[in-house]
């Protein structure tokens, strides 16, 4: 968001196209919780890039979901609300998708078992 705000659209737009593109090496290997203990028997390359795919390309495009569905000014106030409610407590994808819920009146558990929890890719 700070790259789309102070460098443009197109910036951002770049950025998400590279998560896409990191994110298809985990295609639909696994979900991400998963992501420290896939096991690809003989290549640990490929171990590497599911991982990576599933870290860091997955896990930001699942966010860039959400913003895009909540709008910037939503989103924002959500992780603060997030950081505040759950500063030096442990957290869970059960209290994110509550504290959501509670942001939006919508249920977003479908979202996260969906994404984050199944192996598929949020679309555009």
């Amino acid at each position: 968001l700070f790259l789309k705000v102070r460098r443009g659209e197109p910036v951002y737009k770049s950025l998400v196209g590279q998560w896409k593109r990191t994110a298809a090496f985990a295609d639909d290997a696994a979900p991400i919780p998963m992501a420290s203990r896939v096991y690809v028997a003989d290549n640990a390359i490929r171990r590497s890039e599911i991982r990576r795919g599933l870290l860091y390309g997955k896990g930001p495009l699942l966010l860039a979901a959400l913003n895009r569905e909540l709008g910037d000014e939503v989103f924002l106030s959500f992780l603060r609300a997030y950081q505040e409610t759950f500063a030096w407590k442990f957290g869970s994808t059960k209290s994110l998708a509550g504290l959501l819920q509670a942001t939006t009146k919508k249920d977003f558990m479908p979202f996260f078992d969906r994404y984050f929890w199944g192996t598929e890719m949020p679309k555009d």
